[in-house]
Protein backbone atom coordinates (compact mmCIF):
# COMPACT_ATOMS: atom_id res chain seq x y z
CA UNK A 1 0.00 0.00 0.00
CA UNK A 2 2.55 2.31 -1.16
CA UNK A 3 5.67 1.46 0.56
CA UNK A 4 7.58 -0.50 -2.05
CA UNK A 5 7.12 0.10 -6.32
CA UNK A 6 8.89 -1.28 -8.88
CA UNK A 7 9.70 -0.32 -12.73
CA UNK A 8 10.76 -3.14 -14.68
CA UNK A 9 11.55 -2.81 -18.53
CA UNK A 10 10.61 -5.34 -21.00
CA UNK A 11 11.21 -6.08 -24.35
CA UNK A 12 7.26 -7.10 -24.95
CA UNK A 13 4.35 -5.00 -24.48
CA UNK A 14 2.16 -6.49 -22.27
CA UNK A 15 -1.45 -7.51 -24.14
CA UNK A 16 -3.32 -5.23 -21.40
CA UNK A 17 -2.05 -1.77 -20.14
CA UNK A 18 -2.81 -2.64 -16.30
CA UNK A 19 -2.88 -5.38 -14.34
CA UNK A 20 -0.26 -7.76 -15.51
CA UNK A 21 2.17 -10.51 -14.22
CA UNK A 22 5.84 -9.11 -14.78
CA UNK A 23 7.54 -11.54 -16.86
CA UNK A 24 10.90 -13.46 -16.48
CA UNK A 25 12.92 -11.93 -18.34
CA UNK A 26 11.93 -8.50 -17.61
CA UNK A 27 14.29 -6.61 -15.86
CA UNK A 28 13.95 -4.30 -12.92
CA UNK A 29 15.27 -0.92 -13.65
CA UNK A 30 14.26 1.00 -10.64
CA UNK A 31 12.83 0.78 -7.24
CA UNK A 32 11.58 3.08 -4.58
CA UNK A 33 9.77 3.42 -1.36
CA UNK A 34 7.23 5.82 0.40
CA UNK A 35 7.43 7.81 -1.98
CA UNK A 36 3.20 9.01 -1.67
CA UNK A 37 2.88 11.72 -4.24
CA UNK A 38 4.37 9.71 -6.70
CA UNK A 39 2.06 6.57 -5.65
CA UNK A 40 -0.95 8.96 -6.02
CA UNK A 41 -0.07 9.99 -9.80
CA UNK A 42 0.76 6.31 -10.21
CA UNK A 43 -2.79 5.17 -9.12
CA UNK A 44 -4.42 8.39 -10.88
CA UNK A 45 -2.32 6.51 -14.26
CA UNK A 46 -3.53 3.26 -13.40
CA UNK A 47 -7.25 4.26 -12.77
CA UNK A 48 -7.17 5.90 -16.12
CA UNK A 49 -6.05 3.30 -18.18
CA UNK A 50 -8.89 1.49 -16.72
CA UNK A 51 -7.60 -0.57 -13.33
CA UNK A 52 -10.04 -1.40 -10.76
CA UNK A 53 -7.81 -2.86 -7.69
CA UNK A 54 -9.19 -1.20 -4.63
CA UNK A 55 -5.91 -1.12 -2.95
CA UNK A 56 -3.59 -0.37 -5.72
CA UNK A 57 -1.67 -2.41 -4.15
CA UNK A 58 0.57 -5.53 -6.41
CA UNK A 59 -0.87 -3.77 -9.09
CA UNK A 60 0.93 -2.75 -12.52
CA UNK A 61 0.41 -0.24 -14.91
CA UNK A 62 2.06 0.30 -18.59
CA UNK A 63 4.25 3.59 -18.51
CA UNK A 64 4.78 4.50 -22.34
CA UNK A 65 6.95 7.37 -22.65
CA UNK A 66 3.53 10.05 -23.39
CA UNK A 67 3.36 8.97 -19.68
CA UNK A 68 6.91 9.48 -18.52
CA UNK A 69 6.57 13.10 -20.29
CA UNK A 70 3.85 13.65 -18.58
CA UNK A 71 5.32 12.28 -15.37
CA UNK A 72 8.25 14.66 -16.26
CA UNK A 73 6.50 17.96 -16.67
CA UNK A 74 4.13 17.04 -13.54
CA UNK A 75 7.19 16.49 -11.14
CA UNK A 76 8.90 20.22 -12.47
CA UNK A 77 5.61 21.61 -12.09
CA UNK A 78 5.32 20.42 -8.17
CA UNK A 79 1.94 18.88 -9.80
CA UNK A 80 2.46 15.35 -8.17
CA UNK A 81 -1.20 14.92 -6.11
CA UNK A 82 -0.86 15.40 -2.14
CA UNK A 83 -1.48 11.39 -1.47
CA UNK A 84 -1.52 10.85 2.50
CA UNK A 85 -2.29 7.75 4.28
CA UNK A 86 -1.32 5.39 7.48
CA UNK A 87 1.67 3.12 5.19
CA UNK A 88 3.40 6.38 4.43
CA UNK A 89 4.44 7.17 7.75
Amino acid sequence: MGLDMFAYTTTKKPTTPVDFEPKEQDRKLHYWRKHPNLHGWMEALYRHKGGADSDFNFASVVLDSSDLDRLEADIRADQLPATSGFFFG
